[in-house]
C-alpha cells in the first residue's frame, strides 16, 4: 500500500475503540480516507457483524462512501497475487490502488462520515 502514498501522506493504524470507524485511516493533503484491511474476499463478509444492522447502515451510507474502502488479497492472475479494492457499503470493484486516495473527502465531511458510521456500529 505505501507504494501508492506520496512522501506527505500518513497513515494511522486503529485500535480498541478507536477501530470502530476502521482498520487506518490516510490522509495526504487535506484529504482523508478510511480502510479496512481483509485477508481475502471471503473475509468480507465478516464485516457485516461489525454492525448493530448492517442493511440499515448500507441503505444509509451507501450514497456517501466513496472514500471508505476494502482493501483484500487475491489473484490477479494464476500464480499472481495482488491487492483489489473496493467502496465499502456501495460495492463499488475494480477499483485500482491508486485511486483510492483520489477519492478521499475533505476533513469536515470525513469527520460527518465517521460520526455517522459510528452511530451504526456495535460497541
Amino acid at each position: 500500500m505505501a507504494r501508492y502514498l506520496s512522501k506527505t501522506a500518513a497513515i494511522a493504524p486503529l485500535d480498541g475503540n478507536h477501530e470502530k470507524a476502521g482498520d487506518n485511516i490516510f490522509t495526504q493533503g487535506s484529504k482523508w480516507v478510511l480502510i479496512e484491511f481483509k485477508r481475502s474476499k471471503a473475509d468480507l463478509e465478516s464485516e457485516k457483524a461489525k454492525f448493530i444492522n448492517y442493511d440499515q447502515a448500507k441503505d444509509a451510507l451507501s450514497a456517501f462512501d466513496s472514500h471508505y474502502f476494502l482493501i483484500y488479497g487475491g489473484l490477479l492472475n494464476p500464480g499472481q497475487f495482488g491487492l483489489w479494492a473496493q467502496t465499502y457499503f456501495s460495492g463499488r470493484k475494480g477499483i485500482c490502488l491508486d485511486e483510492v486516495l483520489n477519492n478521499a473527502k475533505g476533513i469536515k465531511d470525513f469527520i460527518l462520515y465517521v460520526i455517522a458510521l459510528s452511530h451504526l456500529k456495535r460497541w
